[in-house]
C-alpha cells in the first residue's frame, strides 16, 4: 500500500541545504529504499527539463525518459513551450533569495506573491509525479528553501523537510572547482567566489531553519552521512516514521552506494555514477587555505559553532 494512500495526500522528502552539500548523494541513497521515488531537484523541470532537453540520471534524454515523459504528459498534455518559459521564468524570480521573505508570508497567507497559474502548475506537476512514481514517497532535493516555501502552499501536499548540513569551508571550495553539469557536455555548474559562496551558504541555512518551525524534519550532517551512513539514514527514517504515522516496510539503508536506475532531474553528475564507491573528501582542508579560507571562517563562525564544526 503506498504510503498515503489512506489519505490521498502526497508526501514529499525534500532535501534542503547548499549547493554543494551532498544532496544529489543523499537523494541516491534513498533510492535504494522500496519506498522512495529519487526524482532529483524538481525545482529546475521547467528549464534544465522541458526546455533545455538535458539528461535524465537514467541516461536519457529528458524527452525520451519514460518516466518524466508520462510526467510530462499527464500533468500538462502536449508542451506549450510559452506557457512553460513563463514556468521557468516565474520559478526563477519568486525563490531569489531577496524574494524569500515575501514568499514566507504568501505561504502563511495562501495568497498574494506567487502567480495562481504557477500554483496550479505545481500542483499538477506533483500529482503527475506521485502517479507516475506508483506513490512512493517523493525525493526532492531542490534544497532551496524558498522552493519547500512553494511545496507547503499545495493543498494536496506534505513535506518533510531533510537539513543537510556541509562544512561550508568544504562548501566555498567545491564551488571554486570547475564541475560539468552531464557526461558529454561541456556545461558547467555554477560557481561564485568566496565571499558570494559564503553568504549563499549562511542564507540557505538561516532559511531552512525558518522552513522547519512550520513542518516535520531532521537536520544532519553530510560528514556523519558518509562517515556513518547506516546510523545517520536510520536516524532520517526513523522522523519519517513518525511524521507517516505508520512503519516502513525496511529500515535499512546501510551501505554507502546504489546500484538502481534513478529519475534524478539535474543536480551534481554522481547522479551518473551508479556503484561509484563514495569517500568524504576533505582535500578543502590541505588545499583550501589563505584569506579564503580565513574569510569563510569568519563569515559562517556562527553555523561553524552551531553544527560543530572545528574552526
Amino acid at each position: 500500500m503506498p504510503p498515503h494512500s489512506e489519505n490521498n495526500r502526497i508526501k514529499v522528502v525534500y532535501v534542503g541545504g547548499s549547493g554543494r552539500c551532498g544532496s544529489t548523494l543523499l537523494s541516491l541513497l534513498f533510492s535504494q529504499h522500496q519506498s522512495f521515488c529519487d526524482c532529483g531537484e524538481i525545482r529546475n523541470i521547467w528549464d534544465r527539463g522541458i526546455l533545455e532537453n538535458r539528461k535524465c540520471a537514467c541516461g536519457e534524454p529528458f524527452s525520451n525518459c519514460q518516466f518524466w515523459s508520462a510526467v510530462v504528459q499527464s500533468a500538462f498534455g502536449k508542451v506549450d513551450t510559452a506557457t512553460i518559459t513563463r514556468m521557468s521564468t516565474v520559478a526563477g524570480k519568486v525563490t531569489r533569495y531577496r524574494n524569500y521573505f515575501k514568499l514566507r508570508n504568501a505561504s502563511q497567507s495562501g495568497h498574494g506573491f506567487v502567480p495562481e497559474d504557477y500554483r496550479e502548475a505545481l500542483d499538477r506537476l506533483y500529482k503527475a509525479i506521485s502517479n507516475s512514481a506508483q506513490g512512493k514517497i517523493i525525493i526532492d532535493s531542490s534544497k532551496s528553501a524558498a522552493y519547500a516555501r512553494l511545496l507547503m502552499m499545495l493543498p494536496d501536499v506534505d513535506i518533510f523537510y531533510v537539513n543537510l548540513i556541509r562544512n561550508p569551508r568544504a562548501v566555498v571550495y567545491s564551488w571554486q572547482k570547475k564541475m560539468t553539469y552531464e557526461p558529454g557536455t561541456a556545461r558547467e555548474m555554477d560557481r561564485f567566489g568566496v565571499v558570494r559562496a559564503s553568504l549563499i551558504w549562511k542564507f540557505a541555512y538561516m532559511t531552512a531553519n525558518d522552513v522547519m518551525k512550520e513542518v516535520p524534519g531532521i537536520t544532519i550532517r553530510y560528514e556523519d552521512l558518509v562517515n556513518d551512513t547506516s546510523g545517520t539514514m536510520g536516524s532520517i527514517l526513523s522522523g519519517i516514521n513518525t511524521w507517516l504515522g505508520s512503519p516502513l516496510p525496511d529500515m535499512n539503508i546501510e551501505k554507502l552506494s546504489w546500484a538502481n536506475v534513478t529519475h534524478s532531474l539535474s543536480g551534481n553528475p554522481l547522479r551518473f555514477r551508479k556503484g561509484e564507491a563514495i569517500k568524504l573528501d576533505e582535500k578543502w582542508k590541505t588545499e583550501f587555505k589563505g584569506i579564503g579560507a580565513l574569510a569563510t571562517s569568519i563569515l559562517c563562525n556562527s553555523e561553524i559553532r552551531r553544527y560543530r564544526y572545528a574552526s
